[in-house]
């Protein structure tokens, strides 16, 4: 009985467990929804510095020869993440399971060579 118990020690020591919980969120949310964006972009009028007062500098921006692109983006990342391995002698892993969930909300901004917006696209939870 005694010896049982040793050999389930050694065996529980042999194999290591762990498990871990990610979240990685890049960019900045977006400061408006879908309709407060169409309230305050106007395709025709509305200006880069306009753009830029409601919206605060781009993730990215993109110079073009017929005009620029302002690309605001938000990603949000979460996971976990369940292991089983021998961590003594092998490293070997012996059960791995991992589940990641992404979302992100993209807005792309076109302007035209003067700097007034084109036209204006918006994807939230994408």
């Amino acid at each position: 009985m005694v010896n049982k118990k040793i050999v389930m020690f050694l065996i529980s020591l042999l194999l290591v467990s762990g498990c871990s919980i990610i979240r990685v969120y890049e960019g900045e949310p977006l400061k408006l929804d879908e309709q407060e964006l169409s309230q305050n972009i106007k395709i025709g009028s509305t200006t880069k510095a306009e753009v830029l007062k409601v919206l605060g500098p781009p993730a990215r921006f993109v110079r073009q020869f017929d005009g620029d692109i302002f690309v605001y983006e938000y990603v949000r990342n979460k996971g976990h993440m369940f292991e089983v391995k021998e961590p003594i002698l092998t490293q070997t892993k012996l059960f791995l399971y991992k589940k990641v969930h992404s979302e992100r909300d993209l807005l792309v901004v076109l302007f035209d060579k003067s700097g007034v917006v084109l036209n204006f696209g918006f994807k939230s939870g994408v």
